[in-house]
């Protein structure tokens, strides 16, 4: 970029650098401009050179400046921020400890702040289109279904929502150990991050002390998540001692009963080996385990057993004496097409005695229909077209 100025009639070298916009606020003009004082090129070109040196400096020192103004605005700000948030907590720890002064206890502040997030979550799994009955408008009779927002994240499965309730219809507003169920619900909310859907909850705190900040959403977020904390946290000290192993399966805490000696399993149809559990969940058995104890628990005919054995047996032929938790929907559908291209009259028993795998089998009678089918030609009409695997 040149420097130099030509004015009219002088002959005398000039100088002139434009000021970046970025700086021109700092440095208070928009360019720089001077004579140089000699007509000699060679000497203003030095002088010219020295000049535009020592102006970069200067807006490398103004860039400098600005910079660092801006970091310190920042970290102000963050600091600003971070203190706003620290604040906002101290204000909810106020607003729960003048609730347990007008409850009697932190135990009744918590169970009533439990009891209104559950009933918020569970009014909110009833959706929309519930109908409200008959209603008369003018001369029509009508049926108005209810509007209602979209179901709080928490429990997404029907089944799980269902056992909930009835949960909580056991064991909660009883005054022995309210809380209990609600309490797992809050954990759940918490592990999920759901905070703007609790807004009318969170917002109660707010009639306690009028000074709690839920503005922005930054900062509701983290007074949302603190409330959730404090009510997940809290330990109860009005619930018997020892609940949670009265309310457990009777026989649960036993000392585990001595394994059964292992029996001969015949290769053809492989039988399970009984296992002594403490707590028998099938989700968390192998297969051969999972099908004695769906047998001895449902006890079906003898011939929905042999089907069974047999299933299971071709299933851990090809993928292994699993966990019934971690079969997978793929794993059942690749099953599933495996299972329909095993050849007729194949016996594990016999591929045991060969050395060969049932996988292996199907894959040969797949390779042999691929064969087959790529080098077969159209039969004479009135003749029947035949497979040989």
């Amino acid at each position: 970029m040149s420097h130099s100025v030509k004015r009219s009639k002088l002959h005398i070298e000039q100088f002139r650098m434009v000021v970046p916009k970025d700086v021109r606020g700092v440095i208070g003009k928009t360019e720089w401009t001077e004579s140089l004082r000699t007509t000699d090129h060679l000497i203003a070109c030095t002088k010219r050179a020295n000049l535009v040196a020592r102006y970069n400096a200067e807006i490398a020192a103004a860039r400098e400046g600005i910079a660092a103004a801006r970091a310190g605005i920042a970290a102000s700000q963050a600091e600003i921020a971070r203190q706003a948030e620290v604040d906002a907590v101290a204000l909810l720890d106020q607003a729960f400890q003048r609730l347990a002064k007008a409850r009697g206890s932190m135990d009744r502040a918590i169970q009533l702040q439990l009891q209104l997030l559950a009933n918020l979550v569970v009014d909110s799994w009833a959706g929309a289109g519930q109908d409200l009955g008959e209603q008369w408008w003018g001369d029509f009779l009508v049926r108005e279904p209810v509007i209602s927002d979209e179901p709080v994240p928490s429990l997404d499965n029907e089944h799980e929502r269902t056992i909930y309730r009835l949960r909580a219809a056991l064991l909660e507003g009883r005054g022995i150990v309210d809380g209990l169920v609600h309490q797992e619900l809050a954990a759940i909310l918490l592990d999920r991050g759901v905070y703007h859907p609790l807004w009318s909850v969170v917002s109660y705190m707010r009639s306690l002390e009028p000074d709690l900040p839920l503005e922005p959403d930054t900062l509701y977020e983290v007074v949302a998540k603190a409330y959730l904390r404090r009510l997940v946290d809290h330990r109860f000290d009005s619930w018997p001692e020892n609940v949670i192993e009265a309310l457990s399966p009777l026989g649960w805490g036993a000392a585990p009963a001595e394994p059964a000696k292992p029996q001969p399993v015949p290769i053809a149809v492989p039988r399970p080996v009984p296992v002594a559990v403490d707590n028998p969940s099938l989700s968390a058995m192998r297969l051969l385990e999972g099908l004695q104890y769906w047998i001895n628990q449902r006890r079906p005919r003898q011939s929905a057993v042999t089907e069974a054995r047999r299933g299971v047996a071709r299933y851990i032929a090809l993928f292994g004496d699993v966990i019934v938790g971690d079969i997978t929907r793929a794993q059942v559908i690749e099953f599933r097409n495996l299972i329909a291209d095993i050849p007729p009259q194949t016996e594990l028993a016999k591929l045991a005695a060969t050395r060969s795998t049932l996988r292996s089998v199907i894959d040969q009678a797949r390779q042999k229909r691929k064969i087959w089918e790529a080098t077969r030609r159209p039969l004479a009409s009135g003749w029947c077209a035949i497979w040989v695997i």
